[in-house]
């Protein structure tokens, strides 16, 4: 016989207890969160029963399997991604039979040919001075605290014959043992087996949260606020993270910052996303909570009608999306890169947006959040720049919407709302597949011209403008080739214009890379309203380009009295558009 060499956590018995029960029969908001979900995995302090007693048990080094049963699986498979424990170790009994029968099925589906096997039932929380004793002894054992069973041991010959045996199959939830049933159905077979009972030396109270009887008033009163683990709060984050990331206008070579073209792009002050993120009381509390906003991600409707009109409006794409991707693109990053600080740091945080740039209007709205999100995980993680300089900061934001969510995109956008201000941003693909990133060169905001925005009212998505023309230049198409070729003259050409003050010909410049586009991509898909738009703006004097994919047009009227924009103003206000003079925003500090 030898000391344990695996650690066997039974979670497959029914969801029979006071607490559970109560929860089932709330109707609260709060409790409704939780309906269904077995206790072992009811949070406590920062994280589950079941993860404090993992925490506990992971430096006795052994091999760990926990085993479900076919209707609690998907919420012990949900843990296992939560908490990282091995898919593979995660064993779906079906409907047990009870604690020999599944151990049995344990030893038939993943057999160890050696060591004794410590057995925990999953409601049952121990603490480090608890583990520490529990490979003392040899098996067969029972271990107690206070005189009730905690754990049970079991040598390699009494898990071979459970293995052999046969079991009545169990075909009816109703029949799924109770936690109780369990404990006493191993207290007694080991009994059988003469297996002396070990006392656990001053056990901590942990282990009193399996008592069935724990109602709910026990669990909110007590369980539930209890502190665990003492508190490191040597790099704790106090106050809210408040970060905004602004619209950004395209001022030429878009869209060939998707095309290994150049282009120049100017943050607005007019709209912007902004991030809050709320650090944990609670330095141990790793939760994250992703918060609403009526005003962005509604979930909350007058009435069913009101819903309806919603989805037909805003679709079913929303924020949350967008803040989830960010941060798991910002965590692998910092993984793959051994940047420590991320790991080092367990406090969790609430976060959410708000934002009022118009949607759908080609101004980067939903790069504006992700923006706004990286910043502030990296203040709350303390990375800084020197850890991931801005240019790969920008092509991560990118890969948030490009790669994790299928979002139509280009670099620019990222690049202007990393640095902000005025920027040249030069795509060369030799320069691209080497760095990562192109070269960007922050202009001063001073050069630029007083422009205006307009933007149509009812737009369409403007994700999906650039799909057709992506797949003809991948295919080397000459027209798309060439045309993009030509965006990017045109961006160094506005850029030298506007460094030499020379605004006439930078107006000029932005009616030839609206002319250009119109080419590539046809009148079609520029879309009546927004032909209409620049129409107008060209009756009245001016010059009009896309701000970025569709529906805003920046506004140059070089040259032109404040009458003839007063006039543009009230024509195009008269057609249902939006006017509004633009105010550049500062570059952000570094």
């Amino acid at each position: 016989m030898t000391s344990p060499s695996r650690v066997v956590i039974l979670a497959s018995y029914a969801s029979t207890s006071t607490l559970e029960t109560d929860i089932l029969s709330s109707l609260s908001a709060t409790w409704m969160y939780w309906h269904g979900t077995p206790k072992a995995l009811l949070p406590i302090s920062t994280k589950s029963s079941l993860s404090w007693t993992m925490d506990h048990i992971k430096h006795l080094n052994l091999q760990t399997t926990v085993i479900a049963n076919a209707y609690n699986y998907k919420q012990y498979e949900r843990w296992s991604t939560e908490y990282g424990f091995p898919a593979e170790k995660l064993l779906n009994c079906g409907f047990s039979a009870g604690a020999l029968e599944d151990l049995g099925f344990m030893q038939r589906v993943r057999p160890s040919a050696d060591g004794d096997v410590l057995v925990l039932l999953a409601d049952t929380i121990l603490g480090k001075e608890d583990v520490a004793q529990l490979t003392n002894e040899r098996g067969p054992c029972v271990y107690r605290a206070d005189g009730q069973p905690i754990a049970f041991v079991l040598t390699q010959s009494i898990l071979q014959q459970l293995g052999q045996a046969t079991y009545d199959m169990c075909v009816d939830r109703d029949n799924i043992h109770s936690f109780t049933a369990m404990q006493q159905e191993l207290l007694a077979y080991l009994r059988q087996h003469t297996a002396p009972f070990v006392e656990l030396s001053q056990p901590s109270e942990l282990y009193r949260f399996a008592d069935p009887q724990v109602s709910l008033h026990d669990y909110e009163t007590h369980w539930r606020p209890l502190t665990i683990a003492a508190k490191d709060e040597s790099r704790a984050h106090r106050q809210p993270i408040q970060i905004k990331s602004h619209a950004r206008v395209g001022l030429m070579g878009n869209p060939s910052d998707g095309f290994y073209g150049c282009t120049m792009s100017l943050l607005i002050a007019n709209f912007w996303a902004q991030v809050t993120l709320i650090p944990n009381a609670d330095v141990h509390d790793g939760t994250i909570e992703l918060l609403t906003h009526r005003g962005a991600d509604n979930k909350w409707f007058v009435n069913v009608e009101s819903l309806a009109l919603c989805c037909e409006q805003d679709g079913y794409d929303h924020g949350e999306r967008l803040l989830l991707a960010c941060i798991k693109v910002f965590l692998r990053h910092c993984q793959q890169q051994s940047i420590a600080h991320v790991n080092d740091n367990k406090q969790g945080f609430r976060v959410g947006f708000l934002t009022n740039i118009p949607r759908q209007v080609g101004l980067a709205g939903s790069s504006a959040i992700v923006s706004a999100c990286w910043r502030a995980l990296m203040q709350h993680y303390h990375v800084t720049n020197n850890d991931i300089p801005l240019e790969h900061q920008a092509s991560l934001v990118l890969q948030v919407e490009v790669d994790e969510l299928g979002i139509a995109a280009g670099l620019q956008d990222r690049v202007i709302q990393i640095y902000g201000g005025l920027v040249f941003m030069d795509f060369n693909k030799d320069h691209m597949l080497k760095h990562g990133h192109g070269v960007y060169e922050s202009l001063p905001l001073s050069i630029t011209p007083p422009l205006w925005l307009a933007y149509v009212a009812h737009p369409e998505d403007s994700g999906k403008v650039h799909s057709t023309v992506k797949q003809r230049f991948l295919q080397g198409d000459p027209q798309v080739v060439d045309a993009m070729k030509t965006f990017a003259s045109l961006a160094t050409q506005a850029r030298d214009a506007l460094k030499n003050g020379d605004h006439s010909r930078f107006g000029h410049l932005m009616t030839a890379n609206f002319e250009t586009r119109r080419q590539t991509y046809g009148d079609a898909v520029v879309g009546e309203a927004n032909l209409h738009m620049v129409q107008i703006v060209r009756q009245h004097g001016g010059h009009a380009k896309f701000c970025g994919s569709g529906g805003a047009i920046v506004i140059s009227m070089h040259d032109r009295p404040m009458t003839s924009v007063q006039a543009l103003k009230h024509a195009l206000e008269k057609e249902g558009y939006v006017f509004v003079k633009l105010i550049p925003q500062s570059p952000i500090a570094q």
